[in-house]
């Protein structure tokens, strides 16, 4: 979900924008909203059934989100800050690290390749360490955030029935990591919702979702979190996507699915196995969340919750403090933007009771417990759901 990625290089080094000496206007203090969370959660209210009259709903309102995010993201915040980037990250068929440039360094040995890592690297670098003692612990907190959105595409895909434009969740994740998943995950959606498979998903396919979880997103974050001063491990998880489709893979070899087809009753511990992934998450991130909060003094929690997850609009041209103020806004956006489209998507076609019960409940968890345990909430609902509504996961009845 990264906000500086392959694709922004030659945008972040166009001369119009790098050498432009237009001083920035005074930007008055942005109003913190909510705006963008309503209207993504309004958008589950338009259509909550699956037919074909409806379908343009998803296309118009995602697709409208997606360019909203890329116009947040990109012209309203991450031009601005280009020349900083550029500054870290020169433009040079050689690339020798220095005191100046610490993050220019031969990552893969192609320029192209090279200058797009020494962005991110860059970028995680300064989210890790700005603010001063807090930093570290909002990065940490955006990881375990975002990890539930990308165990979808991985899910889905896993699904009996998954269509073939749902069934390379690894191209998606690597997409999001190049063009950020707040404009790449949108469009995702579109396709979950006209498209997407009911079907169930085997025991043996659900415990590789959990191997692949932890081999190929846990285990590089977790070391990320604690040698991000390594700029070589910061770039290797810009790959966390290959990781978890590799160890999927590997974990299929182990432990193949039965080529007779999906039963009813390996469906079923499937659902068990989903179900606890998807609680796992939950409980991580809500504790991530918690450990968050507690940056808030006495009688602040709302006003820290606010200056995390609820980020004022940045205005054109957007004005900043340091570079650590800036990368956290476009965190903070990006994060949101992921948030709320994996919220709206999940409850799409939730019944409208399940639905308006959903509405009574999000708002609590999403203060209390975050947004990744209110995300990973939908979904498990929306699990229950499917389960429900499936004869896949039902075991037939004799007949006497």
């Amino acid at each position: 979900m990264e906000c500086t990625g392959a694709w922004l290089t030659q945008i972040l080094h166009n001369p119009r924008f790098r050498d432009s000496t237009e001083p920035p206007s005074v930007v008055p203090p942005a109003k913190r909203t909510q705006v963008c969370f309503d209207i993504i959660m309004a958008s589950a209210l338009v259509s909550r059934q699956k037919s074909n009259g409806n379908r343009p709903f998803p296309t118009v309102i995602f697709g409208a989100i997606s360019a909203f995010a890329l116009y947040t993201l990109i012209v309203r915040t991450a031009l601005p800050i280009n020349p900083e980037f550029h500054e870290h990250c020169p433009v040079s068929p050689s690339y020798m690290a220095s005191a100046l440039v610490p993050n220019a360094l031969p990552y893969s040995g192609n320029v192209g390749v090279d200058t797009a890592l020494c962005h991110l690297v860059t970028f995680f670098h300064v989210s890790f360490t700005a603010p001063p003692g807090q930093g570290w612990k909002l990065t940490v907190n955006l990881l375990a955030s975002i990890a539930g959105p990308f165990f979808i595409l991985y899910m889905e895909a896993a699904r009996a029935g998954c269509p073939s434009v749902l069934a390379f969740p690894t191209a998606v994740g690597l997409l999001c990591q190049g063009m950020t998943a707040a404009a790449v995950l949108p469009l995702y959606w579109i396709a979950l919702i006209a498209c997407g498979s009911p079907g169930g998903i085997d025991c043996a396919v659900a415990e590789g979702l959990g191997f692949g979880l932890v081999v190929g997103y846990v285990v590089p974050t977790v070391a990320m979190g604690m040698g991000y001063e390594n700029r070589y491990i910061v770039a290797a998880w810009q790959g966390f996507p290959l990781f978890i489709g590799v160890a999927r893979w590997a974990y299929s070899l182990a432990r193949p699915p039965p080529k007779a087809g999906v039963s009813a009753r390996r469906t079923r511990r499937g659902y068990a196995v989903t179900q606890g992934i998807l609680a796992s998450i939950a409980l991580v991130s809500g504790a991530s969340h918690l450990y968050t909060m507690t940056m808030s003094t006495a009688g602040a929690f709302l006003e820290t919750f606010r200056s995390v997850y609820l980020p004022p609009y940045p205005r054109y041209p957007y004005t900043h403090d340091t570079l650590g103020s800036a990368v956290r806004l476009l965190l903070a956006w990006d994060g949101l933007f992921t948030w709320g489209g994996a919220l709206a998507a999940g409850a799409w076609n939730f019944p409208a009771a399940d639905l308006a019960r959903t509405c009574l409940v999000l708002p609590p968890v999403f203060i209390i417990l975050g947004p990744g345990s209110a995300v990973m909430g939908v979904w498990m609902w929306r699990e229950t759901i499917l389960k429900q509504n499936s004869v896949g996961f039902e075991v037939p009845r004799r007949t006497e």
